[in-house]
């Protein structure tokens, strides 16, 4: 495997001190519009697929048939932070099919959060798997499991109908070329590898829902009302695609994933962008993709304003003192 184009760096007294390599993708309804690196290399999606396993879910009436809110689909495609307005609403959701805490296989971790993981040390409280990050996801197969009449204990099966029907969802949403690769996600849940092209078409068709194939339309734009409605659920405070979103104002739908990887789509412009850090540093991306929303002209004077923490050049010391400067290398490259 080549190594991919250089995207950030990071100097320090005027000398590069870190680099972190990755792949840009922008596309249109007709074709890549803005490239670096090979953007037919395959990545694992990880958390990024969170809103296509929701399209599953919504296609088959998960959201009729429980009377789910627009906030509760939110956190269906969400890595949460494990505050806990995002535990209750977990709580919730199972409630509604009859499921509790146990049912979830997803696991513990400590939380996303520095904030919250300092909080629940205060309280003496153990990571749970409600404050899984993917507590919601699981949540949401579960309620699929039901509607679909399959086993609740067997929603994480990879031959099962829930992960099936997750997997669908991703093939027909992104429609790569071959059938996307598997495997076992941290959550235990199925994760898809596919190019990275495919990720961007699947955020433009999340973006522009009445460009998706088939039937896939009103589970996507459920999904992306869903998740700018209530970009708080999708992941929390501090966090760079609720930021994003908030910002936007319904323009911007966004979804990170583990290891440096982060698909956009842009309402209106029919655009998909998908970035992939290569050595996975998730400190990589926020610039990378206001630099790419920048080069094409798609961030107003508020926007930036309410985004400027994450695109601050400044490199500064724990008292404050500037040090060093981060800069995007970014260069227009018509893919093919």
């Amino acid at each position: 495997m080549t190594a991919s184009p250089i995207l950030l760096v990071h100097d320090r007294g005027g000398a590069d001190e870190a680099i972190h390599r990755g792949i840009v993708c922008v596309v249109s309804s007709s074709d890549v519009v803005l490239s670096r690196g090979d953007v037919d290399r395959e990545t694992w999606l990880r958390s990024v697929a969170k809103p296509f396993q929701a399209a599953a879910a919504l296609r088959a009436g998960v959201a009729e048939t429980y009377a789910l809110s627009k906030a509760d689909v939110a956190l269906l495609c969400a890595s949460h932070n494990s505050e806990d307005r995002h535990v209750e609403r977990a709580r919730a959701l199972l409630a509604r099919g009859g499921f509790d805490e146990r049912d979830l296989r997803c696991g513990a971790h400590p939380p996303i959060s520095p904030e919250v993981d300092r909080e629940l040390a205060r309280r003496g409280e153990a990571p749970s798997p409600l404050r899984n990050n993917c507590s919601g996801k699981h949540a949401g197969m579960l309620l699929l499991a039901r509607v679909l009449e399959a086993d609740p204990a067997r929603y994480l099966d990879p031959d099962g109908p829930v992960q099936r029907a997750a997997a669908a969802a991703v093939s027909a949403i992104c429609a790569p070329a071959d059938a996307p690769g598997e495997a076992t996600d941290g959550c235990s849940a199925v994760t898809f590898r596919l190019p990275l092209r495919a990720l961007a078409t699947g955020f433009r068709r999340l973006a522009d829902p009445d460009s998706a194939p088939g039937d896939w339309a009103a589970p996507l734009r459920t999904a992306r009302d869903a998740m700018t409605a209530h970009p708080e659920m999708v992941a929390g405070l501090d966090r760079f695609d609720t930021d994003l979103m908030a910002a936007g104002e319904g323009r911007f739908v966004a979804k990170i994933g583990a290891e440096g990887l982060i698909g956009c789509g842009v309402r209106d412009e029919g655009l998909g962008i998908a970035i992939k850090i290569e050595d996975g540093a998730m400190r990589a991306y926020p610039p990378v993709l206001l630099a790419v929303l920048e080069h094409l002209g798609l961030l107003s004077d508020a926007e930036r304003g309410r985004l400027t923490r994450w695109r601050d050049d400044d490199l500064k010391n724990c008292v404050g003192t500037v040090v060093g400067r981060r800069r995007v290398v970014l260069a227009d490259e018509s893919g093919g």
